[in-house]
């Protein structure tokens, strides 16, 4: 995992886990016409920092709590999840085009968006076969 100070915040809730600042500095807007390359780069870069797994479903929301040995409590690591799914959401939702961000307005998380995405423009069209093309 890439990640320096520079990339990485306190987690006050869980110290022993803190929370990656994604960063898409050099990420093109993604429009209507770039998906594949926004893609690309938006994978590479979580990759990267270890946090693709927030997007491909290996990392699904945590249960607010836990039981042991009969006794329930609120689960600690559950706010660090959703810090970070947040952390990774903003990220994406900055790369987007003004036009485009109202698409992931309903999405509640990051793979939401993702997948919102991912449905209106990854599906081969005439247009994007044509562009290929040329």
């Amino acid at each position: 995992m890439a990640t320096n100070s520079s990339n990485v915040i306190l987690n006050e809730h869980e110290p022993t886990y803190p929370l990656v600042i994604v960063s898409f500095q050099n990420a093109s807007k993604l429009t209507t016409t770039n998906y594949l390359a926004w893609k690309l780069h938006v994978e590479a870069i979580l990759i990267d920092y270890g946090l693709y797994k927030f997007l491909d479903g290996t990392h699904p929301a945590l249960t607010t709590i836990i039981t042991t040995e009969g006794t329930s409590s609120p689960n600690p690591v559950y706010l660090t999840w959703v810090y970070q799914y947040k952390l990774i959401f903003g990220a994406i939702v900055g790369t987007l085009s003004s036009t485009l961000s109202p698409l992931v307005s309903t999405a509640k998380t990051a793979k939401d968006a993702y997948d919102i995405l991912a449905q209106n423009f990854a599906r081969p069209s005439c247009g994007h076969i044509k562009q290929l093309k040329d």
